[in-house]
């Protein structure tokens, strides 16, 4: 982890760590520990066709990185991501969608993470 990043980003990493270190969610937690937990670089990035392609109305989803705004969404979910574009932000509100934290997120039964 650099020196440069984000608090939000440092507190998620280390609740993500004691979720594992607990057994809390430990599979989900472990799972995006290893896709947040790089260089800014190398995190995901998913457009929102993407998300379109693979959600369904209502769905609880986690991108562990930034959603752009390629594309359109069709339905109304329930998000958590490090990061949108602000073209990504207007489309998913416009669509009704719920913007949330990952922390958050983690509560939620049925989550998706999408990459």
């Amino acid at each position: 982890m650099s020196a440069i990043e984000r608090d939000d980003i440092k507190r998620l990493i280390e609740a993500l760590r004691d979720n594992v270190r607990s057994g809390k969610k430990r599979d989900l937690s472990r799972k995006l520990l290893k896709l947040v937990d790089v260089p800014a670089r190398r995190r995901i990035s998913v457009n929102l066709y993407k998300l379109d392609k693979l959600t369904h109305e209502g769905d609880s989803v986690i991108v562990p990185g930034k959603v752009l705004a390629d594309g359109s969404i069709s339905h109304k979910l329930n998000i958590a991501a490090l990061e949108y574009s602000k073209g990504a932000s207007v489309a998913l509100g416009n669509a009704g969608a719920k913007l949330g934290e990952i922390r958050e997120m983690l509560e939620t039964k049925n989550v998706k993470i999408i990459v």
